[in-house]
C-alpha cells in the first residue's frame, strides 16, 4: 500500500495518490542574523521529524524529500522524483518515487 503524506495529490506513472491528511514535517528554528537593506535575514536550522507514523509492513509513505533525507534508515519513505511540469512550469506529476 502507498500512502501520500504530502498536502497535495501525487501523480506518478499515471496513478493519482490522494493525500491522507497527515503531513510530517521537520521542526525548525529561525535565528535572526542581520538586516540587509532593511530586509531581515535569518538562519534556519532543522530538527526532528514530527508527525510521521511508525513503519508498517508492506506500506510505503510518500513524504517530502527533506523528511525522507532526515531519516536515511527508514526504508518505508519515498518522495517524488523526476518532476513533470506543464507548459507554464507548474508541477503536474512525477516520473518516479525516490527511496532511501
Amino acid at each position: 500500500m502507498i500512502k501520500n503524506l504530502t498536502p497535495h495529490p501525487v501523480v506518478v506513472a499515471g496513478i493519482t495518490i490522494q493525500p491522507e491528511g497527515i503531513i510530517p514535517r521537520l521542526s525548525q528554528k529561525s535565528e535572526f542574523v542581520a538586516n540587509f537593506d532593511g530586509v531581515p535575514l535569518v538562519r534556519m536550522t532543522f530538527g526532528d521529524v514530527v508527525g510521521l507514523p511508525d513503519e508498517q509492513p508492506d506500506t510505503l509513505l510518500i513524504v517530502s524529500a527533506m523528511v525522507r533525507q532526515a531519516l536515511p534508515d527508514r526504508k518505508d519513505l519515498a518522495s517524488p522524483g523526476d518532476l513533470v511540469r506543464d507548459e507554464n512550469g507548474a508541477v503536474i506529476g512525477c516520473g518516479n518515487l525516490i527511496i532511501n
